[in-house]
């Protein structure tokens, strides 16, 4: 069973050494860090503005693990110039916009980045070589991941917005270095089932995300629209090793403070595992 993790989109404004002592005190084992890279100052929990052997430390130190990077890179930006710009090699962007943060997530531990494909266009021909390039693009970065010892991660999300969807992509990037993370709310929107989503990933599944709206607008687990139980219970049958917790507090104003959302959000997960022990437990 996927053990449990919070996103720090929970606590925008903490210090890296609160996030990690709510981790302790709240019971999750461990934490996934949203980054902007090396210098990002949107969150006061940015790995990136810390040395990587001193974020290393302070999980080690409170037996927290960090579950991966999670980031915004992706990979349907237009060709431009617009003739020239095909002709070359997968559009060095991507890699470039990419590099970065496999650097640092070597630096801090982090097994994974997640990062997503986006947007593309609904006319048949110009959708089909938007994700023909985005394909390539996503080929050359994993390609960039290689010997680093770090996955990629490629959320469904824009146009991907079904575990189906993510799967036909993985499949035609076919690279062990990029695996799929699953999100509930995009799946669900989509009128897709937990249990149809995480059968299309298979093997390929190695994270998931779960939050709970109503009215669009996030809400505490279980009094939402969302199927998080079913959800949940799908995940007991995959190789996901990370069910990451987002509450939205950085995106959406107004929303409780996460030392009230967190353990609340923790309870409700460990009473859908085992009879509430804890999530990976043994």
């Amino acid at each position: 069973m996927a053990r449990l993790a919070f996103s720090t989109v929970a606590c925008p404004d903490w210090t890296i050494t609160r996030v990690l002592d709510a981790a302790v005190d709240h019971g999750f084992e461990g934490v996934e860090f949203r980054s902007f890279g090396y210098g990002g100052g949107e969150f006061a929990c940015e790995p990136g503005l810390t040395a990587g052997a001193k974020v290393r430390r302070m999980f080690e130190d409170r037996g927290i693990e960090c579950a991966g990077l999670a980031t915004g890179l992706r990979y349907d930006h237009e060709v431009f110039p617009p003739a020239l710009g095909h002709a070359l090699p997968a559009d060095d962007r991507s890699v470039r916009d990419t590099k970065p943060f496999i650097d640092l997530a070597v630096e801090v531990g982090a097994p994974t980045v997640r990062i997503f494909g986006h947007d593309l266009p609904e006319r048949a021909r110009a959708g089909r070589l938007a994700k023909r390039r985005m394909i390539d693009r996503l080929r050359y970065a994993a390609d960039a991941a290689h010997h680093t010892g770090v996955l990629l991660l490629l959320e469904n999300s824009g146009s991907l917005p079904r575990g189906a969807d993510v799967a036909e992509v993985l499949d035609a990037v076919d690279s062990k270095d990029l695996a799929a993370c699953y999100s509930i709310a995009p799946a669900a929107n989509a009128g897709e089932a937990p249990e149809v989503g995480v059968a299309a990933l298979g093997r390929r599944l190695a994270a998931a995300r779960v939050k709970d709206l109503a009215g669009g607008k996030p809400c505490a687990l279980g009094e939402g629209e969302l199927p998080v139980a079913a959800f949940v219970g799908a995940l007991g049958r995959s190789p996901a090793k990370w069910l990451v917790y987002e509450w939205d507090r950085a995106w959406v104003p107004g929303l409780a403070a996460a030392d009230e959302a967190l353990p609340r959000a923790a309870k409700f997960l460990y009473g859908l595992v085992n009879g509430g022990a804890r999530v990976g437990s043994r």
